[in-house]
């Protein structure tokens, strides 16, 4: 028997107590390669503390609950402390202990998702940030917009470092460090009673007590909607880079085509970064009279979109930016695909940013010319759907408004499947995303060889904590 330190034998019972792991007390493989087993029979958390890496909470040692949260959320930890060590003293095992099934109920809600190496890293840089400054989403936001992104960036943070501290937690109980398991148990509670209070819980505050809030202060909330921006015309677009505020021809050398193909077919940015080709379109005569557009497209599932559009603009009429990316598409070869980097984007939305727009205002722009030919009858619902992309001709709602219609002419468009009349309603979706997971979990009960009864808890919605009265009560 492994001989204990004197700390832990002159410690009461109560804190002896072994606290059981979540997973029944297994390790992941994956885990064990990452911390192998050391002579005395445990392993080591890693001490990496490096959030600016973008590393998974998992593989990093994840950061307590800041200063300034703690004191937002003081009396909710203080008040629900009490009520786990009493309900402590009645079980006779470790308050921690009780405290970590409120922490299971939060996770419960905030479910592991698999993001992309660059939205992770976003969140992770959005989060820090926050943490240092030591104030919250909400009183950081000055956008609907703003807090929107806060406030994902932060639940998905925040739900990583409390399984990143239960994790360590698990790896201090199998070594037989049981003080430093019950403190990071302690702060991944504490890191869940802040994502409750601040994301999930009933009454929580939201942006529309914020804009409330600066309205009341004589402040108004800034405005970054990009639909309602107005975008200059494909033969002007080059002009926003022209500005004494930043290196306007140096700008313009590197983004004049982007943006004269981001104003003439209204491509999302993230088509833009795919690789959008050009090609030099040429008459029966073998003499050119137009370009064509290839666009990969970005929001693509059972319901959106379409994995490709073909845009095809004349010569004639075209308009100077037409015709410059002709010359270049024939000094080219008649063929070239035009790369966009991540520095490429934030370069040139940083720019437009100068002109209070952005790469998608231009689509949005392109959006408001579609309504506004709609209207005057010189374009169909369906045409329209094929030049933005999407599958539905309802989804043109979404985007700008006929008012702000610039004229112009419009390309031919194809793309590589049909187009809809029925909009693609919220309902639609949800039941897409429910009838794939039901189907995944039959599939893995298969597997496994599960009930249909389990099959049905798995795929059945889950309850906030409060629900399931879990939360502790207000005496």
């Amino acid at each position: 028997m492994k001989q204990k330190s004197p700390s832990a034998l002159h410690a009461s019972n109560h804190f002896r107590t072994v606290i059981p792991s979540e997973n029944g007390g297994s390790v992941d493989g994956v885990e064990r390669e990452r911390n192998p087993i050391r002579p005395h029979g445990g392993t080591a958390p890693a001490l990496v503390s490096d959030y600016e890496t973008g590393g998974r909470a998992h593989d990093v040692r994840p950061s307590p609950l800041c200063d300034g949260w703690t004191s937002n959320h003081k009396e909710k930890l203080e008040r629900d402390e009490q009520w786990h060590r009493r309900q402590a003293i009645a079980t006779g095992k470790p308050w921690t202990l009780e405290a970590d099934k409120y922490t299971r109920k939060v996770l419960a809600e905030c479910p592991e998702r698999a993001l992309t190496p660059e939205t992770s890293d976003e969140y992770r840089r959005v989060y820090t940030r926050l943490v240092r400054e030591g104030v919250t989403a909400w009183e950081k936001a000055n956008s609907a917009q703003h807090w929107n992104k806060l406030r994902t960036a932060c639940r998905w943070a925040m739900a990583e470092d409390v399984r990143a501290w239960r994790a360590l937690a698990e790896q201090a109980r199998k070594s037989g460090d049981l003080d430093q398991a019950q403190q990071c148990t302690a702060e991944a509670w504490r890191l869940a009673v802040a994502l409750d209070d601040q994301f999930l819980a009933a009454g929580r505050k939201a942006w529309a007590a914020k804009a409330l809030k600066i309205k009341t202060e004589g402040g108004k909330p800034v405005d970054k909607s990009k639909r309602l921006s107005g975008a200059p015309t494909a033969d002007t677009a080059a002009c926003a880079l022209l500005d004494s505020r930043h290196r306007g021809t140096r700008l313009l050398e590197r983004h004049s085509e982007r943006l004269a193909l981001l104003a003439l077919t209204g491509c999302r940015p993230a088509e833009l970064m795919a690789g959008v080709s050009v090609k030099l379109l040429r008459d029966k005569h073998g003499k050119p009279s137009g370009i064509g557009v290839e666009i990969i497209g970005a929001k693509v599932d059972a319901l959106r979109g379409h994995e490709k559009r073909r845009l095809a603009f004349p010569l004639s009429g075209g308009g100077k930016a037409v015709q410059g990316l002709a010359l270049l598409c024939a000094e080219r070869g008649g063929h070239y695909t035009l790369a966009t980097t991540d520095a490429d984007y934030r370069s040139l939305n940083r720019a437009l940013q100068v002109q209070g727009m952005s790469c998608y205002t231009f689509r949005h722009a392109v959006g408001s010319d579609l309504k506004a030919d709609i209207s005057d009858g010189k374009a169909t619902p369906e045409t329209a759907a094929k030049i933005m992309g999407h599958r539905s001709t309802a989804s043109l709602m979404s985007y700008g408004t006929k008012r702000r219609g610039r004229g112009g002419q419009r390309p031919r468009a194809s793309v590589s499947g049909p187009i809809k009349d029925l909009a693609v309603t919220k309902a639609a979706r949800t039941k897409i995303r429910a009838d794939a997971k039901a189907t995944k979990a039959k599939a893995k009960a298969i597997s496994v060889g599960a009930s249909p009864a389990q099959v049905r808890a798995q795929t059945r919605a889950p309850q906030t904590p409060l629900a399931k009265g879990l939360r502790p009560k207000n005496w």
